[in-house]
């Protein structure tokens, strides 16, 4: 997802990490909007969004601490 505005900060590590996710968690995570606007457009339910959004922040989290060595 080049070029994708995340909605938070990102360092170029953090891009390097968001690259090397799974395609879905990468699309998550550039979705912008509210959760019930992205699942509107992806008509999906909102439950939906809200768990690809957490899985997606907790798999970033994850490696940005294996890159930490935690």
């Amino acid at each position: 997802m080049a070029g994708a505005n995340y909605g938070f900060t990102t360092t170029d590590t953090d891009k390097d990490l968001i690259a090397r996710l799974p395609a879905r968690y990468q699309q998550a995570l550039a979705w912008t909007g509210s959760d019930e606007t992205v699942a509107t457009q992806e008509s999906v339910p909102v439950g939906t969004i809200k768990s690809r959004r957490n899985r997606a922040r907790n798999a970033l989290r994850a490696a940005r601490a294996a890159l930490d060595g935690g």
